[in-house]
């Protein structure tokens, strides 16, 4: 550490926040505290060395003809996404260019095996809808990693469908989605892609954030080392609905919630909808416990539904491997409904439960198997109301620490 931001040598607010930091988001403007030394993005002049991944770093005053910008040109906007101004000269056959010429409706189809670098990231699709598919036979890893900016932004009630795809290494920086936000009343729609090692270091969903009255629709996607202050992988926010395909989830964080679901400031609840999911992990001991969901709405309606009956899809599936700590469920405000058959499996926790709700129903064809889950000072399994098991609810090799046993009410 030496108080200054070398974005020649590849460091960011994500890799080094000791030397890189901004007041607030990065937006283009060198704002009264800022300095050229730990806010080049804000701060630098337009002959600033180049970022990692090639490019151009220029003032927002710049006028360049021959420059396409990632990101939007101020630090947010109505739709909630956010990102900072640099402007790159990118190529019209660069995937950010061609994105952003994409006629409504059309496809963007990759024939690369791998993309990297700056023109590669910061997509930004507003008011139309587009698919980005990868190649064929094998799919397109797109690698943001060391550019300090996430891959793609969805705004203004746009729709983008992402199939066969593999995103690595993408920043928020001080907002939110590491690797995707989808804005508010705006859709994403991704199949078979794998969403890796994005982070939101200062904000929420280190892979993907879900706002106010948006839609993410995923079938066979993969979450994996994703970090943030808030909802290490997934955050849904203020009546936004994710809605999961099978895919997977992976522990990445012992600090956090792999997905959160909060009110926005409309007071209304993010929304989760998992068929057949798993959420799995293999990291932290006994005093680093983290867990697998957290539900934060304040609001009254039941926001989490897990459905484990479809065809083809299996069991909702909450399991840690080793000698590891974790819950699968945390919350005090709403109650859930299980439909067809969820597992939790080596789940274990110093205090509390490993499932903890308000109330839960198990209703006729639902079941809920409990195995070599442990709780703390109470049961294995904690709900603070109403338990309703009209259908299964079995307790294999459980216990708690304390004296609740495998169930406390």
């Amino acid at each position: 550490w030496n108080n200054v931001c070398e974005i020649d040598i590849g460091e960011t607010a994500e890799n080094c926040g000791a030397d890189c930091f901004c007041l607030g988001a990065a937006n283009g403007v060198c704002d009264n505290g800022e300095a050229a030394v730990s806010c080049p993005f804000d701060c630098a002049p337009a002959t600033t060395t180049p970022p990692p991944g090639g490019g151009t770093v220029q003032s927002s005053s710049s006028s360049s003809s021959s420059a396409i910008t990632p990101g939007s040109s101020s630090s947010s906007s109505s739709s909630g996404i956010s990102s900072p101004t640099v402007t790159f000269p990118c190529s019209s056959s660069s995937l950010f260019a061609r994105v952003r010429d994409a006629a409504n409706a059309s496809v963007v189809q990759l024939s690369e095996s791998v993309l990297t670098g700056n023109c590669s990231c910061a997509l930004s699709v507003t008011g139309k809808t587009v698919t980005i598919a990868g190649r064929p036979g094998g799919g397109t890893v797109v690698d943001c990693t060391g550019t300090g900016l996430r891959f793609l932004g969805v705004s203004g009630g746009a729709t983008v469908r992402l199939v066969d795809v593999t995103v690595v290494g993408g920043s928020g920086g001080a907002g939110n989605g590491g690797l995707v936000e989808v804005g508010t009343n705006s859709v994403l729609q991704a199949e078979n892609v794998f969403f890796k090692q994005g982070s939101a270091l200062l904000g929420a969903g280190g892979c993907l954030f879900v706002s106010d009255g948006a839609m993410a629709t995923l079938t066979n996607c993969k979450f994996q080392q994703c970090s943030a202050m808030e909802g290490d992988s997934v955050l849904v926010q203020g009546g936004g609905v994710l809605t999961m395909w099978g895919g997977e989830i992976e522990k990445s964080n012992t600090a956090t919630s792999s997905l959160v679901l909060r009110s926005g400031a409309n007071g209304v609840g993010g929304v989760a909808h998992l068929h057949g999911s798993s959420f799995r992990g293999s990291i932290g001991g006994p005093s680093g416990t983290g867990t697998f969901i957290t539900n934060k709405n304040t609001d009254s309606g039941a926001s989490l539904s897990l459905f484990g009956n479809e065809p083809g899809w299996g069991a909702v599936v909450f399991e840690m491997t080793g000698d590891n700590s974790n819950q699968a469920y945390d919350t005090t405000q709403q109650g859930l409904t299980i439909i067809g058959k969820v597992r939790l499996v080596n789940l274990r926790v110093p205090s509390g439960g490993v499932w903890n709700t308000a109330n839960m129903t198990v209703p006729v064809g639902g079941v809920l198997e409990v195995v070599e889950c442990q709780g703390g000072s109470q049961g294995a399994l904690v709900v603070h109301s109403l338990v309703l098991v009209q259908g299964v609810m079995s307790f294999e090799r459980c216990s708690s620490a304390g004296y609740g046993g495998a169930l406390t009410v």
